[in-house]
Protein backbone atom coordinates (compact mmCIF):
# COMPACT_ATOMS: atom_id res chain seq x y z
CA UNK A 1 0.00 0.00 0.00
CA UNK A 2 1.30 3.28 -0.89
CA UNK A 3 1.25 6.42 2.12
CA UNK A 4 -0.93 9.03 1.22
CA UNK A 5 0.30 12.42 2.47
CA UNK A 6 -2.00 15.43 3.03
CA UNK A 7 -1.50 18.58 5.05
CA UNK A 8 -1.85 17.41 8.56
CA UNK A 9 -2.98 13.98 7.65
CA UNK A 10 -1.31 10.44 6.34
CA UNK A 11 -2.65 6.98 5.30
CA UNK A 12 -2.01 4.09 3.30
CA UNK A 13 -4.12 3.58 0.01
CA UNK A 14 -3.99 0.26 -1.67
CA UNK A 15 -1.84 0.59 -4.69
CA UNK A 16 -4.57 -0.18 -7.50
CA UNK A 17 -6.55 2.94 -6.33
CA UNK A 18 -6.53 6.20 -7.92
CA UNK A 19 -6.22 9.57 -6.46
CA UNK A 20 -9.22 11.56 -7.03
CA UNK A 21 -8.09 14.19 -4.54
CA UNK A 22 -10.85 17.19 -5.09
CA UNK A 23 -9.83 20.87 -3.89
CA UNK A 24 -12.46 22.90 -2.61
CA UNK A 25 -12.09 26.49 -1.37
CA UNK A 26 -14.92 28.49 0.10
CA UNK A 27 -15.76 32.34 0.91
CA UNK A 28 -17.83 33.56 3.73
CA UNK A 29 -21.25 33.14 3.43
CA UNK A 30 -22.81 36.34 3.14
CA UNK A 31 -26.17 36.71 5.47
CA UNK A 32 -28.95 35.85 4.15
CA UNK A 33 -27.50 34.26 1.48
CA UNK A 34 -28.46 30.45 0.18
CA UNK A 35 -24.57 29.71 -0.71
CA UNK A 36 -20.81 30.97 -0.70
CA UNK A 37 -18.92 31.70 -3.62
CA UNK A 38 -16.91 28.41 -4.24
CA UNK A 39 -13.97 26.74 -6.10
CA UNK A 40 -13.76 23.46 -6.50
CA UNK A 41 -11.20 21.66 -8.60
CA UNK A 42 -10.79 17.68 -9.65
CA UNK A 43 -9.45 15.80 -12.20
CA UNK A 44 -9.88 13.39 -14.35
CA UNK A 45 -8.22 11.09 -16.92
CA UNK A 46 -8.56 11.16 -20.74
CA UNK A 47 -8.73 8.93 -22.92
CA UNK A 48 -6.87 8.35 -25.59
CA UNK A 49 -9.28 9.41 -28.18
CA UNK A 50 -9.75 12.51 -26.10
CA UNK A 51 -8.84 16.10 -26.12
CA UNK A 52 -9.75 18.96 -23.84
CA UNK A 53 -12.96 19.47 -26.35
CA UNK A 54 -14.22 16.64 -26.51
CA UNK A 55 -13.78 16.34 -22.89
CA UNK A 56 -15.91 19.59 -22.39
CA UNK A 57 -18.40 18.33 -24.60
CA UNK A 58 -19.17 15.17 -23.10
CA UNK A 59 -19.39 17.17 -19.92
CA UNK A 60 -22.04 19.67 -21.45
CA UNK A 61 -24.20 16.92 -22.31
CA UNK A 62 -24.13 16.02 -18.42
CA UNK A 63 -25.11 19.43 -17.43
CA UNK A 64 -27.57 19.83 -19.65
CA UNK A 65 -29.59 17.76 -17.05
CA UNK A 66 -29.47 20.05 -14.28
CA UNK A 67 -32.74 21.12 -13.09
CA UNK A 68 -33.10 25.06 -14.67
CA UNK A 69 -30.23 24.59 -16.82
CA UNK A 70 -29.28 27.01 -19.02
CA UNK A 71 -25.53 27.32 -21.06
CA UNK A 72 -24.71 30.99 -20.90
CA UNK A 73 -21.23 31.59 -22.56
CA UNK A 74 -18.63 28.99 -23.74
CA UNK A 75 -15.09 28.82 -25.59
CA UNK A 76 -11.53 29.00 -25.15
CA UNK A 77 -9.50 31.03 -23.01
CA UNK A 78 -6.31 30.56 -20.84
CA UNK A 79 -5.63 30.27 -17.34
CA UNK A 80 -2.59 30.92 -15.09
CA UNK A 81 0.40 31.70 -17.18
CA UNK A 82 -1.18 30.88 -20.69
CA UNK A 83 -2.72 27.40 -20.32
CA UNK A 84 -5.26 26.91 -22.83
CA UNK A 85 -8.55 26.51 -21.24
CA UNK A 86 -11.99 25.25 -22.45
CA UNK A 87 -14.80 27.21 -20.49
CA UNK A 88 -18.36 26.72 -19.98
CA UNK A 89 -20.58 29.45 -18.35
CA UNK A 90 -23.89 28.25 -16.89
CA UNK A 91 -26.99 28.69 -14.66
CA UNK A 92 -29.23 25.96 -12.98
CA UNK A 93 -31.15 25.98 -10.39
CA UNK A 94 -30.73 23.67 -7.69
CA UNK A 95 -33.24 24.79 -5.04
CA UNK A 96 -34.74 28.23 -4.35
CA UNK A 97 -31.76 30.16 -6.00
CA UNK A 98 -30.33 30.25 -9.26
CA UNK A 99 -26.53 29.35 -9.49
CA UNK A 100 -23.91 31.16 -12.14
CA UNK A 101 -21.27 28.37 -12.84
CA UNK A 102 -18.25 28.04 -14.93
CA UNK A 103 -16.30 25.09 -15.42
CA UNK A 104 -12.43 25.69 -16.59
CA UNK A 105 -10.99 22.58 -18.61
CA UNK A 106 -7.53 22.39 -18.73
CA UNK A 107 -5.39 19.32 -20.13
CA UNK A 108 -2.30 18.44 -17.59
CA UNK A 109 -0.25 15.28 -17.25
CA UNK A 110 -0.77 13.13 -14.02
CA UNK A 111 0.38 9.91 -12.34
CA UNK A 112 -1.66 7.77 -14.60
CA UNK A 113 -1.02 9.88 -18.11
CA UNK A 114 -3.11 12.78 -19.71
CA UNK A 115 -5.18 14.15 -17.16
CA UNK A 116 -8.11 17.20 -17.61
CA UNK A 117 -7.82 19.23 -14.87
CA UNK A 118 -11.78 20.96 -13.96
CA UNK A 119 -12.20 24.25 -12.12
CA UNK A 120 -15.53 25.15 -11.16
CA UNK A 121 -16.72 28.42 -10.03
CA UNK A 122 -19.63 28.85 -8.02
CA UNK A 123 -21.73 31.33 -6.66
CA UNK A 124 -25.30 33.01 -6.72
CA UNK A 125 -26.19 34.41 -10.59
CA UNK A 126 -27.26 37.82 -8.19
CA UNK A 127 -23.64 37.72 -6.77
CA UNK A 128 -21.53 36.86 -10.07
CA UNK A 129 -20.69 40.53 -11.45
CA UNK A 130 -19.55 40.48 -7.67
CA UNK A 131 -17.79 37.51 -7.44
CA UNK A 132 -16.33 36.61 -10.82
CA UNK A 133 -13.55 39.11 -10.39
CA UNK A 134 -12.15 36.95 -7.35
CA UNK A 135 -12.92 33.97 -9.19
CA UNK A 136 -10.66 35.65 -12.01
CA UNK A 137 -7.48 36.66 -9.77
CA UNK A 138 -7.80 33.14 -8.65
CA UNK A 139 -7.25 31.48 -11.99
CA UNK A 140 -4.70 33.89 -13.02
CA UNK A 141 -1.95 32.54 -10.52
CA UNK A 142 -2.65 28.93 -11.51
CA UNK A 143 0.33 26.58 -12.02
CA UNK A 144 0.30 23.17 -13.13
CA UNK A 145 3.29 21.30 -11.54
CA UNK A 146 2.98 18.83 -13.81
CA UNK A 147 2.21 18.73 -17.80
CA UNK A 148 3.09 20.86 -20.48
CA UNK A 149 2.34 24.55 -20.47
CA UNK A 150 2.94 27.64 -22.31
CA UNK A 151 6.71 27.54 -21.99
CA UNK A 152 7.11 23.64 -22.76
CA UNK A 153 3.97 24.28 -25.51
CA UNK A 154 1.26 23.13 -25.88
CA UNK A 155 0.15 19.20 -25.47
CA UNK A 156 -0.93 18.08 -29.17
CA UNK A 157 -4.44 17.68 -29.47
CA UNK A 158 -5.92 14.20 -29.40
CA UNK A 159 -7.74 12.82 -32.85
CA UNK A 160 -11.76 13.67 -32.30
CA UNK A 161 -13.88 10.74 -31.04
CA UNK A 162 -16.23 9.35 -33.56
CA UNK A 163 -18.87 9.55 -30.86
CA UNK A 164 -19.61 10.42 -27.01
CA UNK A 165 -19.15 7.38 -25.07
CA UNK A 166 -21.41 6.70 -22.45
CA UNK A 167 -20.53 8.61 -18.97
CA UNK A 168 -19.30 5.95 -16.41
CA UNK A 169 -17.21 7.99 -13.55
CA UNK A 170 -19.52 10.23 -11.79
CA UNK A 171 -18.28 14.07 -11.62
CA UNK A 172 -18.69 15.76 -8.46
CA UNK A 173 -20.98 19.19 -8.60
CA UNK A 174 -21.50 21.56 -5.63
CA UNK A 175 -24.98 21.31 -4.09
CA UNK A 176 -26.15 18.57 -6.29
CA UNK A 177 -26.34 14.23 -5.81
CA UNK A 178 -23.20 12.63 -6.45
CA UNK A 179 -24.57 9.58 -7.23
CA UNK A 180 -25.28 10.99 -11.10
CA UNK A 181 -23.38 9.49 -13.95
CA UNK A 182 -21.51 10.43 -16.83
Amino acid sequence: MARREETGLTFEAPDDWVDRTMITYTAQQRPGEAMAPTLVVTRDDLRATDSVQTYADRHLLQLCELPGFALVDSGKRTIGEGYPAVFLRFHWRPQAALVDQCAILVEATGATGREVRLFTTSTLADNSAKDGPRFEAILKTVRLTTGKGPAGGAPPPAPPSPDPAPFDVPIPMPGYPRDRKR
